[in-house]
């Protein structure tokens, strides 16, 4: 199973209108591209079962046709932001509707209004010897041969979203307690995590744009604003909801912390944190977190 897919190998390979806009982030590294990486630890395409999408900006949803078997699990909302776009005049607004045409795509299911969460991380509610939360039916999504859609079309998930310590709306993926399907929202519709399990006593929490820079869960840097491109004199936000997004960002800050009390760790690994990224080369493939 993969979280993300990064950029597109090539990027020729976006609707041209995103080329565009790429070339105005330039520099950018397209390679390796997640398929890339693959190779060189000895992995290919057909080992990957299942590939939860935090959400469907450009440099996160790489290059699904490499990857025509595997299942792709995406947050309620995000096959519509694909469709219908989103208002605004940025190219963060701009997304490619047929971006999944060949794939098997899973959306879960649609939010239920948020339960009372639990204040502790660690409590009898989320024992991290065997985390009890929502059940999910889903271990036939890494199982060989699973389809749960056609061309593209999503299907929504059948599966009940559940309260997990800070966070009120969690999936048990497995149904054992190992991985997490978390709901971030703020960022983009559909925006998910993932809270892994990798040892007895530590989690990996991988949150896709909760956040953008690990100073941002201790306080000392905050989500910012910045005047529109197009001259409008709006005021815009890397976040289509600033204020869900600070929840969300408060949530994983309230997780960490509430675990370091018990004597577990929850280590974030997020897409753009520099910082985490410089000081980890040794863990990537072939390596493990």
């Amino acid at each position: 199973m993969l979280f993300d897919l990064g950029v597109r190998a090539e990027p020729s390979r976006y609707v041209p209108v995103l080329q565009k806009h790429i070339k105005s982030r330039s520099p950018i590294k397209h390679r390796p591209s997640a398929l890339d990486s693959l190779l060189s630890a000895g992995l290919g395409a057909d080992d990957i079962n299942a590939i939860a999408i935090s959400h469907v900006h450009w440099d996160h949803h790489g290059d699904p046709e490499d990857f025509r078997n595997s299942t792709f699990l995406l947050g309620p909302g995000a096959t519509r932001v694909l469709s219908d776009g989103l208002p605004g005049t940025g190219n963060h607004s701009v997304f490619d509707p047929n971006l999944y045409q060949t794939n098997k795509v899973l959306e879960f299911e649609p939010l239920p209004e948020a339960p009372t969460t639990s204040s502790s991380c660690c409590s009898s509610e989320i024992d991290p010897h065997h985390i009890t939360g929502t059940t999910g039916k889903n271990s036939e999504i890494l199982s060989n041969g699973y389809s749960n859609s056609n061309g593209g079309k999503a299907e929504a998930q059948s599966s009940a979203w559940g309260p997990l310590g800070p966070f009120p709306h969690t999936l048990d993926l497995l149904g054992d307690g190992s991985i997490y399907v978390i709901s971030a929202p703020g960022h983009l519709p559909g925006h998910i995590n993932l809270l892994c399990r990798v040892s007895p006593v530590k989690w990996i929490y991988l949150g896709g744009d909760t956040f953008h820079d690990r100073r941002m869960l201790t306080g000392e840097k905050w989500i910012t604003t910045y005047p529109d491109e197009s001259g409008s004199g709006r005021t815009c936000c890397i976040h289509i909801d600033k204020e869900a997004a600070q929840k969300s960002l408060l949530r994983v800050s309230e997780l960490i912390k509430a675990a370091e009390k018990e004597d577990y760790v929850i280590e974030p690994v997020v897409a753009h944190d520099v910082v985490w990224w410089n000081e980890n080369q040794h863990r990537l493939l072939p390596n493990t977190l």
